[in-house]
């Protein structure tokens, strides 16, 4: 099966955990919006050609397309660092009521990059058979 054909049977999986992520996301924002200035939260399903130039970089790598951690994602873009790194203490206690599975991230290099990632898992009932599916959280 192609990787375009894999995709068009787990994008609705995906697409909806992308929206559970994103509403949760939206949430968190609207309860501390009084210590935290959020500039915005938005979310995305990769495509099918972005999806296939990843597993291509990756050069054999990948078992399936299960494990790639970032074909949904929500990103959180804060207006500076200290609201950054609240949100990230705020977040991380959430995710942990939520989730079951969940790894943080953090990334920085020399090009100044401070983002801080999550990968949660979720398990979903696909064409009969049990998967985890993984949503990245760009902070």
């Amino acid at each position: 099966m192609s990787i375009e054909d894999e995709l068009k049977i787990y994008e609705p999986f995906y697409s909806s955990f992308k929206d559970e992520v994103l509403n949760f996301l939206l949430e968190i924002k609207n309860q501390h919006k009084t210590t935290v200035d959020i500039y915005n939260v938005d979310g995305r399903v990769k495509s099918a050609i972005s999806v296939e130039e990843k597993i291509n970089n990756l050069n054999g790598k990948l078992s399936k397309l299960c494990d790639l951690q970032d074909i949904a994602g929500v990103r959180v873009i804060c207006h500076c660092t200290s609201d950054l790194e609240r949100f990230d203490t705020i977040l991380s206690e959430e995710l942990k009521k939520k989730y079951t599975e969940i790894e943080r991230q953090p990334r920085s290099g020399k090009s100044g990059y401070r983002g801080i990632h999550y990968i949660v898992k979720k398990e979903f009932e696909i064409s009969g058979k049990k998967e985890n599916l993984l949503c990245e959280i760009q902070l």
